[in-house]
């Protein structure tokens, strides 16, 4: 896991809607990551652009079917299981446009009570079951944005692909905000007519767990 840390000389470009268009530059520094077949051969590789590559091809769904590469262009965050990055990936039908996306990639390998790294088969087993639970954890509360999430093996281990949101600036982090944020959690994650409401562990409510997209 520790080879594949994200550090660029030459920066991605993106506007501030990144998950609508933007580009990335020629002589980019990004990471590909592999799926399919491909990944039975190769893992991942570090490459330089040799050409720009115009991301206008909206964002990426499992309703067409992709193995790859994912280009990885920028850390988003990290966790005990996952590290989340922004990637793009690249038409089946033309090379030079790309479709956006947010890869959550399994980076638990270690077992800490047994001190010992995991068999690649073990790996294999624990992201499935635990991408699979999840995925289907955020179907039931994403709605309209479900054909955006999804799971995907990528470097022989089972990744979950979302949609990307803005982090809340930490100036907005104020009552106005928690409101907004409370007529989402009504809406989305309460189900009235199962009389059930679905939310995170209480120690898991953080602001970096909150997002945006189109303002709302």
């Amino acid at each position: 896991a520790a080879s594949l840390k994200v550090k660029h000389k030459k920066h991605s470009i993106f506007d501030k809607n990144f998950h609508t268009e933007g580009r990335l530059e020629k002589g980019s520094i990004v990471l590909e990551i592999y799926g399919g077949k491909t990944q039975e051969k190769k893992k991942h590789k570090w490459q330089i652009l040799p050409k720009d590559l115009v991301v206008h091809g909206g964002e990426w769904n499992f309703e067409e079917d992709h193995d790859g590469p994912f280009l990885i262009v920028q850390l988003l965050g990290a966790g005990e299981t996952s590290r989340v990055w922004r990637a793009v990936v690249q038409s089946n039908e033309n090379k030079r446009t790309a479709y956006t996306c947010v890869v959550k990639y399994w980076i638990k390998v270690f077992d800490e009570n047994n001190n010992e790294s995991w068999e690649s088969n073990h790996i294999e087993k624990e992201s499935n079951n635990s991408t699979e639970m999840e995925v289907k954890n955020y179907n039931k509360i994403y709605g309209d944005l479900a054909n955006l999430v999804g799971r995907k093996k990528l470097n022989s281990r089972w990744c979950v692909i979302l949609p990307f949101f803005e982090l809340i600036p930490k100036n907005r982090h104020n009552q106005e905000t928690l409101k907004k944020i409370e007529k989402v959690l009504i809406e989305k994650f309460y189900k009235k007519e199962e009389s059930k409401s679905y939310q995170f562990e209480e120690w898991d409510w953080r602001w970096r767990h909150v997002g945006e997209r189109d303002n709302q």
